[in-house]
């Protein structure tokens, strides 16, 4: 029945940007790296944690001109993201951003989470109206006597400005949502994206990670 293809790219803003975008799609992956790299927009280090910390600065950098939701730190690994989550938020409460942090139990751990806090949703869940993937600012966390978490509301991103209000005792599936991995970042959209390129990384893990900004 014949089939049809896209070829304009309407998510990056800068001319090189698409003609990256495209080179990525045919898989001409070194050619896109290149024009990047040719811009100063990929850097070595001489170790992972080097990596990390340099990513971070960059990421805390573009909070200066930006939004917390317009910034996305993108990873392989799952090990990976939960350090670079540890790290963008140790950065927050050090820049004074995040502030009276309170504790609860998400569905693996303690986490510390304060208002303005990034968070992400790992399951879908029709009571709370969230669905898995999407990702939050928490702007109001409800505590009883003895700062236990009782309830939390979040602003969904997107156009809509959906605020959620869930009960972490009883949906314990989240986590920041500052970094996450490459696959949960299909489909989405955000001005300025921070890639870490550690692990097995594919032509179709590029072509994802790198056509995430505008």
């Amino acid at each position: 029945i014949g089939f049809a293809e896209l070829y304009t790219i309407q998510r990056q803003v800068e001319e090189w940007q698409r003609e990256a975008t495209t080179h990525f799609a045919a898989g001409r992956t070194q050619q896109a790296i290149a024009d990047y790299e040719e811009h100063n927009c990929v850097s070595f280090t001489e170790s992972p944690t080097l990596s990390m910390e340099a990513l971070i600065q960059d990421w805390a950098a573009s909070l200066k001109t930006s939004t917390l939701p317009d910034n996305l730190i993108l990873a392989y690994q799952n090990v990976d993201v939960e350090a670079l989550n540890k790290l963008a938020r140790e950065e927050l409460v050090s820049q004074k951003i995040l502030l009276n942090s309170v504790t609860t139990r998400n569905e693996t751990t303690e986490i510390k989470i304060s208002i303005g806090e990034r968070i992400l949703f790992l399951e879908n869940s029709w009571r709370y109206g969230v669905k898995n993937g999407q990702r939050a600012t928490i702007v109001e966390i409800e505590t009883d006597s003895k700062k236990n978490v009782i309830a939390i509301k979040a602003l969904l991103d997107g156009k809509k400005k959906k605020v959620v209000h869930f009960e972490p005792k009883c949906y314990k599936k989240f986590s920041y949502g500052y970094a996450v991995t490459v696959h949960r970042a299909q489909g989405v959209t955000v001005h300025h994206a921070f890639i870490l390129a550690l692990g097995r990384w594919t032509k179709n893990l590029c072509y994802v990670a790198m056509t995430r900004h505008r």
